[in-house]
C-alpha cells in the first residue's frame, strides 16, 4: 500500500516549510547586525559598576558612610569609630574586578558628609575625565 498525502496536506507541508526557512534566513541575516561587539564590554562595565554601586550602599547602610576606597568593601577596616557596623565582605570576589579593558575601577568620594561618591570605568582608552569613560546609568 502506498502512501498518499492529500493536496491541502501537501500544501500545508510546503508552507510550513518555506516559512521556516523564510524564518531561519531572517533570523541569521539579522545576528550580525544586532550584535555590536563593541556593546558587550560597555554593559559589562555598567554591570559591575552597578555592582559597586549596591554594595556602597550596603556598606553605608551598616557603618554610616561611604568607604574611603573599595578595597573596604572586601576587607574589614582596622578598629575605628566608623568601623563598628562592618558586616561585609560587600563583593562576592578575592580582589576588587578589573574592568573589561584590564583597568582598575575608579572611586571617588564627593562629598564626606552627604556621602556622595562616584563609580566609574576609565573606558577604551583607559584615561580618566574622557568621553568614553563609563559610570553609572
Amino acid at each position: 500500500m502506498r502512501f498518499r498525502l492529500r493536496p491541502l496536506s501537501f500544501f500545508l507541508a510546503i508552507f510550513c516549510g518555506s516559512f521556516a526557512g523564510i524564518a531561519i534566513y531572517i533570523t541569521l541575516a539579522a545576528m550580525p547586525a544586532s550584535n555590536n561587539s563593541r556593546d558587550s564590554p560597555t554593559t559589562t562595565a555598567r554591570t559591575a559598576i552597578k555592582s559597586f554601586n549596591q554594595a556602597i550602599e550596603l556598606y553605608r547602610l551598616d557603618v554610616g558612610d561611604s568607604p574611603p576606597d573599595l578595597h573596604e568593601l572586601l576587607k574589614q577596616p582596622s578598629p575605628s569609630p566608623n568601623s563598628t557596623g562592618w558586616r561585609g565582605p560587600y563583593l562576592s570576589h578575592e580582589k576588587l574586578p578589573l574592568d573589561p579593558w584590564r583597568s582598575e575601577y575608579q572611586y571617588e568620594r564627593l562629598n564626606a558628609n552627604t556621602g556622595n561618591y562616584r563609580v566609574w570605568s576609565n573606558g577604551p582608552d583607559r584615561l580618566s575625565n574622557t568621553n568614553d569613560d563609563i559610570s553609572k546609568p
